[in-house]
């Protein structure tokens, strides 16, 4: 099913990577722990710090480090907060020895 037609209540950005079937995806916009952002509009808790930034919600970030590596990282120009960055990332290979998944590149 395409992302616009599910009637999941995840965030587009996850719907788009599931369906994604491609070994190379690049990533433009803030990410974990590199960001200036204190707080998100809308966040729940928006006394706690918030470390995703605000280009793609946590669960993307999660399901992409979790399904594929990064290769590259390059800073952008930036202005005021923001600490954008382009990113290289390749679909991580998985194999099973001896009843053990091991990740492989």
């Amino acid at each position: 099913s395409s992302p616009s037609s599910s009637s999941s209540s995840s965030p587009m950005s996850v719907q788009t990577l599931q369906n994604f079937q491609g070994d190379t995806l690049i990533h433009v916009g803030e990410w974990f722990g590199c960001t200036k952002t204190l707080s998100m509009e809308g966040q729940g808790t928006p006394n706690e710090p918030y470390p995703w930034g605000r280009s793609t919600s946590p669960e993307f970030q999660i399901m992409l480090t979790a399904t594929f590596h990064k290769v590259l990282q390059v800073p952008l120009p930036n202005w005021g907060s923001v600490q954008n960055s382009l990113s290289v990332w390749k679909r991580t290979r998985t194999t099973i020895l001896e009843d053990d998944r091991y990740a492989f590149v």
